[in-house]
This record gives structure tokens, C-alpha cells and sequence, in this order.
């Protein structure tokens, strides 16, 4: 914990340091030793992530920070970068507590950057989001949502599938918040988007149609929530069939909304 309060101290007084400019002159550009040393840690913070060692991961991070905080005057992207990594280690441990303060850092400073790609930035806004889901601050995972999906609808268009998953993360927010109003036509849209794909013999069709039919039931729309929930029991019962009749001929089915690793975004 000690660490991360220093790691997060150190963080936040980038700006200040700068703006004060109470930094002495460094070379223009990262020396590439720092930049190697920086690439190992980081690297090996994400393989120990992938196989489950979370500590490790953290540690990793950890280091890779120590690499680069020393040259935070020259560029950030580096250090942001690990942050963010780390932040997600937390998470994944659902240390929300801790990830929260890492990852609004993060989500500072990338907003403004001109330079900062799309999807990186999304992915900030996306975890900060879920971050504060967790912790039930639905007002804030509400906005950061909203944020996270213009972006993500500017960069693949409005029907694009991997809007679904924002989409219905969004819905679950407003769910809990009781802004019916609000997640019924996001859901419907999920809806809309994984039929136009040939999605419906798939597990997230079902699940998003189930937690519509909640929605419609909360809006005193019952014959059509009855109807949805009819539709979903005859998905799951088509679905687990053809998952058998694959198992049968030897092939295992895919599924869920996203991978089960995280894959680290370009930065």
C-alpha cells in the first residue's frame, strides 16, 4: 500500500513540478537504456499478468515505473503507460480502492494529449469506468461511459459490434441509477447491432435480451418483457444444443463478449 501511495504521489505532481518549473534541463529524449530497462519490466509485468501471477505483475509495473520517473520531464507516455497497467492489475485483484486514484491520474492526463491515440484513451476512460462501477459510483461510471462510447463510435462507426459490450455496461449503470428511460433504447441498440451481425444464436444476445426484459418490466411494459424472457429461455435451450451437437463433433465453441485476456493497447 506504502508503494502505491508513493507511486501515486509521484504521479500526480508531474504537473505541478512542470508548471513550476522546478525541473532541471534532461536530454531531449529518453536514453534507450532507460527505454530497454522500462520495455522488460513492463513486458514481463504483462506475461506474469496473462498466467494469472497477479503480485508479480504488480511488481513488475512497479519497477517499470521506478525506470522512467526519473525522466518524466522529457515524456509521460512511458510512465502513464505503466500506470495504467498497473491500474488494471488492481482491478483485476478488485482492489478498486487502490486502482481508482492510479487510473483517474491517468485518465487526466491523457484527455488532454493531441497526441493520445483513440483506442488508448477509450481504454483509460473504459477501466476508470468499470473501476468505479464496482465500487457502485454509478454517477461517475455513468459519465465515464458515455465518454468512452463517443469515442468508440467515432473510431468504428455507430454499428460496429463492439459497441455492444459499452453499450450494455452503460445500460447497467443507468439500471441500478433507475433511469429505465435511459437503458432501454441503449440495450435495444445492443440488440439491433448483434442481429445486423448474426449474433443471436450466441450467449451475449440472451443475456442483453434478458436484461432488457428487466428494463421493459420497469417501464410497466410487461407483455413485451414476458415476450423477451419467452425468447431467451428458447435461445439458451437452442444455444446448449448447439454447443452439444459441437462437443459431438469434436469442436469447442467460442464464446463471451470479449477475450479473457487483456491485451496491452499500443501506446
Amino acid at each position: 500500500m506504502k508503494s502505491l501511495r508513493r507511486l501515486l504521489l509521484c504521479g500526480l505532481s508531474i504537473h505541478l513540478a512542470i508548471a513550476a518549473g522546478t525541473l532541471r534541463a534532461q536530454p531531449a529524449t529518453l536514453p534507450p537504456a532507460v527505454v530497454a530497462d522500462w520495455s522488460y519490466y513492463n513486458n514481463m509485468g504483462w506475461k506474469a499478468f496473462n498466467r494469472g501471477d497477479y503480485s508479480i505483475a504488480e511488481n513488475r509495473f512497479e519497477k517499470a515505473i521506478e525506470q522512467v520517473k526519473p525522466y518524466r520531464a522529457i515524456s509521460q507516455r512511458l510512465l502513464v503507460r505503466s500506470y495504467h497497467d498497473l491500474s488494471r492489475v488492481l482491478y483485476t485483484e478488485k482492489r478498486y480502492a487502490d486502482a481508482e486514484p492510479l487510473e483517474k491520474w491517468v485518465v487526466d492526463v491523457r484527455k488532454p494529449d493531441p497526441d493520445v491515440n483513440a483506442d488508448v484513451l477509450f481504454d483509460s476512460l473504459y477501466l476508470l469506468a468499470l473501476i468505479h462501477r464496482e465500487q457502485h459510483h454509478d454517477a461517475q461510471a455513468e459519465q465515464l461511459f458515455h465518454e468512452a462510447l463517443r469515442i468508440e463510435e467515432k473510431a468504428v462507426g455507430p454499428n460496429n459490434s463492439s459497441l455492444t459490450a459499452t453499450l450494455c455496461d452503460l445500460a447497467s449503470v443507468e439500471f441500478r441509477l433507475e433511469k429505465y428511460d435511459r437503458a432501454e433504447p441503449h440495450l435495444r441498440r445492443a440488440l439491433t447491432i448483434l442481429k445486423r451481425s448474426g449474433s443471436t444464436l450466441n450467449p451475449t444476445y440472451a443475456d442483453t435480451l434478458e436484461r432488457y426484459a428487466k428494463v421493459l418490466d420497469q417501464l410497466d411494459r410487461g407483455d413485451e418483457a414476458q415476450a423477451a424472457e419467452a425468447e431467451v429461455e428458447r435461445l439458451r435451450h437452442d444455444f446448449q444444443g448447439a454447443v452439444e451437437q459441437a462437443q459431438r463433433a469434436g469442436f469447442r465453441p467460442t464464446f463471451g463478449r470479449r477475450a479473457a485476456d487483456f491485451k496491452p493497447a499500443t501506446p
